[in-house]
């Protein structure tokens, strides 16, 4: 029973109700399944990174409700805010307590891709673009497909490195040809994902110390701005298609270089940066208005040549602060401890989940390697709420269960070298 549901529960996100704001059904169920499987699994969350987790998802509750009162946020507002804080925090503790085996990873992993396809047809119903499907949920959820049958390979016989160059050769290639599509975050991340896959393949089994995470972030970032500027030749001289190129051209006219590439379309990031600055502390309060920032947005929009009428941006019309960021989106609604928590999981990610990942080699860490870039990205330039809640959730507890096997592995270890 508890496979299928987990199983379903991916599926069923693809369903939600209105009150007050959107709910959504697999949320609901993990709300409700919270307190039976507290009865028998509570100390799962005993987990010291588990712990830091909800600690710091407490201080950002509590930040969030304090900001609301300071700032007198309207009570809709402020109960929708909060509410995506706590079904955040339940859904994570939920599923730290359900996704207990390999197995019932694979099948969330796995079941995960049926709303990845699905969900960009509910968003853009009217108007069914490739393009645009493939850009917001169809590329990534084929790319997963394909490599569906390789991470159960790896499940069965965790001692075969044939799969994981496969999965690797995929991103690669798959990265390649989403230029060819206009979809420059969705080829950027599939190539660093596969860049990252052959260091994995070549150092897993090794314990990575902080000096090499050092000197990987450092590469990381000018093997970034080096991707950008092969991206920049190949859409100025047309061989990503017209559309790469005009865009490439009218972004360079406002500045261009890497930074018109990399913010094209994230160009909120700078507008939440700013009502930040305005209030660091405190913040703007649960779903923060201001039509300082809305007029600030528009003018960075056209500085940046983006698309207008995009039907993601509909909510800007009530003066919303723009953010799409998971971080950046808390700090300005709940203040520095919103800021905080985003801060305190991407230390984990890349200090605590890549040397457990790399240690261990299975599925379950694979899968972990492959998830990092791509939440990382999320955490800087997508925005959080609604099906992302439970999603992040997700992603974060098989995190915390990579962690904790390789907790294990090293204790078992030690004592053969002592």
């Amino acid at each position: 029973m508890g496979n299928w549901l987990v199983f379903l529960l991916p599926i069923l996100g693809l369903s939600k109700i209105e009150l007050g704001g959107e709910l959504f059904v697999h949320e609901m169920i993990l709300l409700i399944l919270f307190p039976f499987l507290a009865l028998k699994r509570s100390q799962l969350l005993t987990q010291s990174m588990a712990k830091l987790i909800l600690f710091f998802g407490l201080l950002w509750f509590v930040s969030q409700v304090a900001t609301d009162m300071y700032q007198q946020t309207a009570v809709e507002d402020l109960m929708r805010g909060w509410a995506k804080i706590t079904f955040f925090l339940l859904s994570f503790a939920s599923l730290m307590m359900l996704l207990t085996t390999p197995l019932r990873i694979f099948l969330w992993i796995a079941a995960s891709t049926v709303p990845m396809l699905l969900r960009p047809f509910q968003l853009f119903a009217n108007d069914l673009d490739f393009l645009v499907l493939w850009k917001f949920g169809i590329g990534a959820a084929t790319l997963l497909l394909a490599c569906l049958p390789s991470l159960w390979k790896i499940y069965k016989n965790p001692n075969d490195m044939a799969p994981v160059r496969l999965i690797a050769y995929l991103h690669l290639a798959f990265g390649v040809g989403s230029f060819f599509l206009n979809a420059r975050s969705l080829a950027g991340l599939a190539i660093a994902t596969g860049a990252l896959l052959l260091l994995y393949i070549r150092y897993k089994g090794r314990q990575i110390r902080m000096q090499a995470i050092a000197v990987g972030l450092i590469l990381s970032v000018l093997g970034a701005f080096a991707l950008i500027s092969v991206y920049a030749i190949g859409a100025s001289s047309g061989i990503f298609g017209d559309e790469a190129r005009s865009k490439y051209e009218m972004q360079n006219a406002y500045g261009g270089g890497p930074l018109a590439v990399l913010l094209g379309g994230r160009s909120e990031s700078l507008v939440s940066t700013q009502a930040i600055a305005d209030s660091p502390l405190v913040g703007h309060g649960s779903w923060a208005k201001d039509f300082k920032y809305l007029i600030m947005y528009i003018d960075m929009r056209r500085a940046f040549s983006e698309e207008e009428g995009n039907p993601l941006d509909a909510d800007l019309n009530d003066g919303l602060i723009p953010s799409h960021s998971y971080l950046l989106g808390a700090w300005v609604e709940a203040g520095l401890l919103g800021g905080l928590f985003w801060s305190a999981i991407i230390l984990i990610c890349i200090f605590r989940v890549i040397p457990a990942a790399f240690e261990i080699f299975t599925m379950i860490g694979l899968f972990a390697v492959l998830s990092v870039p791509a939440f990382l990205w999320n955490i800087f330039f997508s925005p959080f709420g609604a099906n992302v809640r439970v999603e992040a959730a997700g992603t974060l507890v098989i995190f915390m269960f990579v962690i904790s096997i390789a907790a294990k592995h090293s204790l078992q270890r030690t004592p053969n070298q002592s």
